[in-house]
Order: C-alpha cells, then structure tokens, then sequence
C-alpha cells in the first residue's frame, strides 16, 4: 500500500453572490476607492474584480466597457457631491477628493473622446443647485451667478488633477486662489455693481 502525501490547503478567495443591482454598486464603490491611490489608467477590470470579490466578467459585462464603468463612477461621485448643495462651502467643494477623482475621471475620459455632452447632465444639476445659493444667500443676479459658476469650475480644473503643478503653481498658491475666491463670492455685491451687471 502506497500512502500519498495529502494536496496542499490552497486557499481560495470566496466570490460574493450578489444581485445585478447591488454587484454594479460595489464594482462602481471599489473603483472610486481604487482611485484615490490609483490614476483611472491603472484601475482595470482585473483589479476591481479581484478587490470587490466578484468574477471579472461581470464589470464587463454589466457596463460594457471601461470607459462606460468609469461613467458610471463619475455618476456616483455627483451623486455623492450632493451633500455640498445645502450649504455649499466653495472651499469644502474644490478640496473634496471625491470632486477631484471625479474631474480626473472626467479629464481622462475626455481625452479618449468621450464626448462632454455625456457630463453635461451631471454638472449643470451641481451648479443649479450652486446657483440657487448664490441667488438666495448672496443675492447675486444671473449674470453675476453664471460668471461665478465659471470661475469656481475653472478653479476645480485648475486645482484638480495636477492642472496647478503643470502649470507652474506650488500648493500654498493654490489655497491663496482659494482664499481669493472665496472672499471674492462672499464680498461679490461690490464688483457686480462697479460691473453695472
């Protein structure tokens, strides 16, 4: 009688058995977690499935492509961004690192030509809701409310996904630009009138 040696314990990794709704979730969950560490190019279906626990044919399957899943995120993070809108504080919004993965994913997405109309949705609801603070609070017309949009979105640009150091401005000047525009909102009556707008 020959004794054999018994197979090695190989552990494996349990995959979770979720329904459709609830695995599209925690795939969209682990990406943007991935992606406060990670740039977006390196954030591949592999590793979400391997890190939310789930077989890797379902991100495909369930978005269509990466870049379809990366949509999604950045449909999470707006979502996400929302609890800004009850008492928007520009200097909360611009340091958000939620905000900042989202524009990273934006930007990314944007250069692979996606077109921008795709974003336009997520944007315009944040700023209706930015806008209705500006009227109630500050008392700003439309006209001074678009101009303020526009800078606050140009400022989330410039200090989001190293648009700042690309350009040649070091950290302490971003939070100057910061504390710049924030005293400009806060003091904006002044200019709007001097405007004539």
């Amino acid at each position: 009688m020959t004794l054999t040696a018994p197979a090695p314990f190989v552990e494996r990794r349990t995959r979770l058995r979720l329904a459709q709704p609830e695995t599209k979730q925690l795939i969209i969950r682990t990406a943007i977690q991935m992606m406060h560490d990670l740039p977006v190019n390196a954030v591949t279906y592999r590793e979400i499935a391997a890190r939310a626990g789930v077989n890797q044919s379902y991100v495909a399957r369930y978005f269509g492509s990466q870049q379809e899943m990366l949509i999604a995120v950045t449909e999470e993070l707006s979502q996400r961004a929302k609890r800004h809108w009850a008492n928007p504080d520009p200097r909360a919004i611009i340091n958000d690192p939620e905000i900042r993965i989202r524009l990273t994913v934006v930007q990314y997405l944007l250069a692979l030509g996606v077109p921008a109309e795709r974003f336009a949705d997520q944007v315009n609801e944040q700023m209706d809701a930015l806008s209705e603070h500006f009227v109630q609070r500050l008392g700003y017309n439309e006209r001074a409310v678009r101009a303020f949009r526009a800078k606050m979105g140009m400022l989330l640009m410039l200090t989001h996904g190293g648009m700042a150091r690309a350009n040649g401005v070091d950290d302490a000047t971003v939070n100057d630009v910061v504390a710049l525009f924030v005293d400009e909102l806060e003091h904006g009556t002044a200019s709007i009138e001097r405007l004539g707008w």
